[in-house]
């Protein structure tokens, strides 16, 4: 094959370079195996809960909704950041990351709006016993800002396959 070169053009050589090596990397955004509350359960856990509900806690989370609505966003970050990638202005780990910051970043303005559905009677009350017992906590009547381990823990890395 014969590739003709204009001034900035990109060579096919490295076209597949980058290709190649963007099918290796991907950012990965949640909760990881190290955030815990302080009795051991795992947050990513208590999120899955929040996310899809059980027979207790209904459904709340939002990370679907955010995803639904951020893809385009996120797909338009990325081609601008592969743009940059094939100029040489930027490397793919750094596209990565940043869409990582990016979804991230819009997964914690999710959780941060969360009022509804709103918190039973009985959960406030927990609330209440633990301020009793000297714990810092969010507002009583927030859903999913208790301690703020959820929040707080959300990050997101970039790896290979």
């Amino acid at each position: 094959m014969t590739v003709t070169r204009k001034k900035g053009a990109v060579s096919a050589e490295k076209l597949s370079e980058i290709l190649k090596n963007s099918n290796n990397k991907v950012a990965k955004i949640g909760w990881f195996e190290t955030a815990k509350y302080e009795d051991g359960t795992s947050v990513a856990y208590i999120a899955s809960i929040q996310e899809f509900g059980n027979s207790r806690i209904p459904a709340r989370l939002g990370m679907r909704k955010t995803i639904a609505n951020k893809r385009n966003h996120w797909q338009s970050v990325l081609n601008s950041e592969f743009k940059k990638v094939i100029e040489n202005k930027s490397t793919l780990d750094k596209a990565m990351e940043l869409i990582g910051i990016v979804a991230s970043g819009d997964f914690r303005e999710t959780i941060t709006k969360v009022v509804s559905p709103p918190l039973k009677p009985s959960t406030i009350k927990a609330r209440l016993r633990k301020r009793a017992n000297g714990k810092t906590i969010g507002l009583l009547t927030k859903p999913l800002i208790d301690s703020k381990l959820l929040l707080n823990s959300l990050t997101h890395k970039v790896t290979n396959k």
